[in-house]
């Protein structure tokens, strides 16, 4: 997918792969990959009729003959998450929200994630302004940002699904303490 070219921002476009999100315990859970036509007539969570994600798992599920069952409609994918631990439904989700559910599941993970296919893809970009360099602060997070969501994406990409490290241990670490600490100092001294 290509991005507009920007007098003003530059994008790094990252391109995730779908994952299909399930109950624990559900038979599915055994494949190594789930398809659509798996999950023909099944109760679906989905993004919003207007989502890329939504528009292109309808796709997927129209290529394999397989029929898109919509159960729940929401407006971003962290709330599916309920339905499917209740055994609700099946969704599909990208790698950044099911590291998130990890996070937040706190090892007690009700939930399996396993590759979609067809492929359904979600760009997502990190965007940083062209017309004047970030601040060291900024560039700091920007280096943890970018190193994590490229972590996220190669280990979902290779069928790797582990839970995500503390970002601490898998980026480069940078003590932005003093950086902080600096620019707060120079701000209460201009504002004095």
């Amino acid at each position: 997918m290509a991005t507009a070219r920007s007098p003003l921002i530059d994008h790094e476009v990252i391109d995730f792969e779908c994952l299909c999100a399930m109950p624990a315990g559900d038979p599915l859970a055994g494949k190594e990959c789930v398809t659509a036509a798996d999950l023909d007539g099944k109760p679906m969570a989905t993004l919003h009729a207007e989502h890329p994600t939504f528009t292109h798992t309808e796709t997927a599920f129209a290529e394999m003959g397989a029929r898109l069952n919509v159960r729940f409609v929401t407006v971003y994918f962290i709330p599916m998450f309920t339905y499917i631990e209740r055994g609700l439904a099946y969704a599909v989700v990208d790698p950044m929200s099911a590291e998130s559910y990890k996070l937040f599941s706190g090892g007690k993970s009700r939930i399996v994630f396993r590759p979609f296919r067809p492929t359904v893809h979600l760009i997502a970009s990190i965007m940083t302004p062209k017309h004047r360099p970030l601040s060291k602060l900024a560039q700091s997070f920007h280096v943890l940002l970018r190193d994590e969501v490229h972590r996220i994406r190669q280990a979902y990409s290779e069928g790797v699904v582990r839970v995500m490290k503390p970002i601490s241990a898998t980026s480069k670490s940078v003590d932005i303490k003093p950086q902080v600490d600096a620019t707060l100092s120079r701000q209460q001294s201009d504002g004095a």
